[in-house]
């Protein structure tokens, strides 16, 4: 990362200012604060305009040059002002050198920090401007007092003001893809941009530390930052000036709020006097915001923190975190933030906080999915506390530390904790059959008391070992009671038994029952089980446009909560999704985003589900090679750790789309079938469905059509019918109900499945010699296609349609517009027979024999679709 920021982030900004300084007015002035990058779009602008033909001239104004009469433009004073002491003389040459006729070439003047310019420069820069006679383009501070003769340019209009603000969170994440050379998740942009406040020079500052330092990692195609944002040398060296001039108080309180910002003002006031924040507050040293009924105070920066405690003496930042726990919890009335940071604080002054503080803390961190947080409170309970044993267990399996959670819970002895084990067992170990064993033990001898916890656990259980109908049955069998206890804290049980009726045909109900969790103020992982299983149900209910969105609010959720994993679960659940709407490289992006994440934060097992569906979206795409590998790789994965059933019944489907994508027909069918007959057995219903239309859809609907009606009992969905509807119209091969199968595809936002139906019918009519009919549903798959970024796969008709030679479409065309084949031979200068041969050959091809038949199938020959799409020469034929 060269650069300030790359060429494109703020290329609006620039075709602004250019419009602004080639034509009237003329002149600009940018306004920013520091580092936000008007010094480096001021030379962009230079650089644009000396492209054009013009010459431009560069003053930088500095602190030091105010003292000095026009110290920034002496250099353009000529040798015919002889006395540098007579102001007027001065000021007459230095305005005769840019309005004097010239050449005839513009020049543009460009004035950096124009805030530092001396009275008299400024005056002059003022006389320049109203002359009209100069383009101009200003820099100035918008921290910082500016001369009245520099704002008078804007006020009087003449100058237009643009403001430079820093980069919002998109526009951070598109400077950085490009700056380092690639795609960054999304949680490492978030972190970056929360902590540089989107400032430019800031952000390249940290990203040069952070790949010095070995923190920005590539991962899988994406960047990631490792660790904690540490602070460079670059940002010291920009920030250390303005703190080293600060007294005692001014630094203390400084300190205090890098401690535990952001920082109520009742809990400062109590430490530092009213007029020290004020001062801090004018300076641009701190920032002051609304929060509840007073004031917030925080760094103007996250970096400022950084900076401000590294440059503090260890003494005193000890003495100063002791202060400030104390303050905090001074009134008795302490939110669950303030807790953390009252903890935090104590634990970093080595005073460790009372017992019952630090249950309270490690409760909401684990809430807030933070295992290494909990795991430093817990280590520091009295091992007396009952609360010990399971935060302890819970914040290693947060860390992905599911074996040593289970020695630990195994080895209690206390009987109460086998809910949190046998969670353990099914979601860190992938022993849900083992769980389920246990929880069934000890349910035969429950007391009320204890039986809702182990109900709820033994749902979870039941629904990743696959037995959907038992996790269905239990849950039915026990409702009421978990009614009546109403506790929040029982929303996992709840959410995995939604995916259960997901899995055994009925996404509607999982919906209702979601959304129901959804509704009440679910926190950590009860949320996540939540969010995951409503993007689950309703993409399989065949509602695609609230799936994808309920995976971006997944991921949303996910970044916001600084938790990898969530983030990663809405990648892999989001993937699929988009991949069924014919977007296979949106879903690969999605997916290996994922992936990049799951490689160090996977604690459920889901990143080899992430990189089955990845082939797929590859292998769609036409990336053989790739996809072939990645496959692969996944069941590498799952040989060395059996999946949970319902994630293997997906991968499955992934990976028999891999092989028919990659021309493995066959063996598609093949790995579909056996998946039909398992599911069937087990009751799981919905991939009975799935694999079932595939398998159709893959030349077997037959044996799908016998699958389906072997499974009876799912519930009506949108998704459901078509899919039924899409079995039935291959085994009757009848084009009017492959059109109407294609129809509501596309009402569901399937496009490319859409597309695939009505290529089937295009070819059904021009097997039955329907030219005109073909033609059509060869255009209605066209459209369909220009919703999609992939064209036709293997099992297409289209795709295996013997394309015309350049020289074939060129006679085939002329012949179409009506033209002889004697003037089609005098235009292209070619014999009357060779025309004749290559139509002849073009008929064959086309499967046509008449010339007024050409034109509907030509239209009908080449499917189009949205974006350039490269299939490997390995996959075989491929018209686009």
């Amino acid at each position: 990362m060269t650069q300030v920021w790359p060429s494109h982030a703020r290329k609006a900004e620039l075709e602004t200012i250019l419009a602004g300084v080639t034509s009237a007015p003329g002149r600009v002035v940018l306004r920013g604060g520091a580092g936000v990058g008007k010094t480096h779009l001021a030379r962009a602008v230079a650089r644009a305009v000396t492209g054009r033909g013009w010459t431009s001239e560069w003053v930088s104004a500095t602190a030091a040059m105010r003292s000095v009469p026009f110290g920034a433009l002496t250099r353009f004073v000529g040798p015919e002002v002889r006395d540098l002491t007579n102001r007027t003389e001065v000021l007459r040459g230095i305005i005769s050198r840019f309005v004097a006729p010239g050449s005839g070439v513009p020049e543009l003047l460009v004035v950096d920090d124009a805030q530092h310019l001396d009275e008299g420069s400024a005056a002059l820069v003022h006389e320049l401007a109203v002359s009209g006679r100069v383009p101009m383009l200003l820099t100035v501070r918008s921290d910082e007092p500016v001369t009245d003769a520099v704002r008078r340019l804007w006020l009087d209009r003449f100058a237009a003001l643009i403001d430079v603000e820093p980069f919002d969170l998109d526009r951070t994440r598109a400077f950085l893809a490009e700056g380092l050379g690639g795609p960054i998740d999304s949680l490492s942009a978030h972190r970056l941009w929360r902590w540089t406040g989107g400032n430019a020079l800031f952000l390249h500052e940290l990203v040069r530390a952070g790949r010095g330092m070995g923190r920005l990692v590539l991962t899988d195609g994406f960047w990631s930052w490792v660790g904690p944002s540490g602070v460079s040398a670059g940002v010291l060296d920009l920030l250390g000036d303005r703190i080293g001039v600060l007294d005692a108080p001014q630094r203390e309180a400084l300190v205090l709020v890098a401690l535990g910002e952001p920082l109520e003002s009742a809990t400062l006031h109590r430490l530092c006097s009213a007029r020290t924040l004020d001062d801090l507050a004018h300076a641009g040293l701190l920032a002051v915001e609304r929060a509840g009924n007073g004031y917030a105070f925080r760094m103007p920066h996250p970096l400022y923190a950084d900076a401000v405690l590294v440059t503090a003496t260890p003494l005193l930042v000890q003495r100063l975190r002791r202060a400030l726990a104390d303050a905090m919890t001074a009134s008795g009335d302490v939110d669950p933030q303030q807790l953390l940071r009252s903890v935090a604080l104590r634990l970093d002054a080595e005073e460790p906080p009372d017992a019952e503080e630090l249950v309270r803390a490690a409760t909401v961190a684990v809430d807030l999915f933070d295992g290494a947080f909990t795991e430093r409170c817990a280590a520091v309970m009295p091992e007396t506390r009952p609360e010990r044993t399971v935060l302890l267990a819970r914040a290693l399996a947060l860390q992905g530390r599911a074996a040593e959670a289970e020695a630990l819970l195994a080895g209690s002895g206390d009987g109460s904790l086998l809910p949190v084990r046998a969670r353990n067992l099914a979601f860190g170990l992938h022993r849900p059959d083992r769980a389920s064993e246990l929880l069934r033990e000890a349910l035969s001898g429950a007391t009320d008391e204890n039986r809702v916890d182990l109900v709820d656990a033994l749902v979870t259980t039941l629904t990743f070992a696959g037995r959907y109908r038992d996790a269905v049955d239990v849950h039915r069998r026990y409702a009421s009671e978990l009614e009546a206890s109403g506790r929040d804290d029982l929303g996992i049980g709840t959410s995995t038994h939604a995916v259960a009726l997901t899995q055994i045909g009925d996404p509607p109900a999982a919906i209702e029952v979601v959304r129901r969790v959804l509704a009440g103020p679910r926190t950590g992982e009860t949320a996540l089980a939540a969010r995951s299983a409503l993007v689950n149900a309703l993409h399989h209910a065949g509602l695609l446009d609230e799936a994808e969105r309920a995976a971006e609010e997944l991921r949303s959720w996910g970044v916001e909560s600084g938790h990898p994993g969530a983030l990663a679960n809405g990648c892999f659940l989001g993937g699929p999704v988009v991949l069924e709407r014919g977007r296979c490289r949106d879903a690969a992006r999605l997916l290996r985003e994922g992936v990049s994440l799951g490689r160090s934060n996977d604690p459920h097992g889901m990143v080899r589900f992430g990189l089955a569906w990845l082939a797929a979206a590859e292998a769609m795409a036409g990336a053989g090679e790739t996809a072939a590998q990645l496959d692969a790789e996944a069941r590498a994965l799952r040989e060395a750790r059996p999946a949970k059933r319902m994630v293997a019944e997906n991968e499955d489907v992934a990976h028999a789309l891999v092989l028919a994508s990659l021309g493995r027909i066959a063996h598609a069918r093949e790995t579909l079938a056996v998946l039909g007959q398992v599911c069937a057995k087990e009751g799981a219903l919905l991939y009975v469905a799935v694999a079932a239309t595939l398998l159709a859809r893959l030349g077997d609907p037959t044996t799908a059509g016998r699958l389906f009606e072997e499974a009876t009992g799912h519930a009506d969905t949108p998704l459901l019918r078509v899919q039924t509807e899409h079995v039935q119209a291959l085994r009757t091969r009848e084009p009017g109900a492959l059109l109407a199968v294609a129809d509501g595809y596309a009402r569901l936002g399937a496009f490319h499945t859409a597309a695939e139906a009505a290529d089937m019918a295009a070819a059904r009519h021009a097997s039955a010699e329907r030219v005109r009919a073909a033609a059509a549903a060869a255009a209605l798959r066209d459209e369909l296609l220009g919703e999609c970024d992939v064209g036709p796969l293997p099992w297409w008709p289209s795709y295996h349609r013997h394309d015309l030679s350049p020289r074939e479409r060129e006679v085939s065309l002329l012949a179409a517009r009506g033209l002889s084949n004697r003037a089609i031979a005098a235009e292209l200068v070619l014999s009357v027979r060779t025309v004749e041969n290559h139509l002849r050959s073009a008929y064959v091809k086309l499967g046509i024999t008449r010339r007024g038949e050409l034109e509907p199938a030509l239209r009908a020959a080449r499917p189009r679709f949205r974006q350039g799409h490269n299939r490997s020469s390995t996959n075989g034929p491929f018209v686009g």
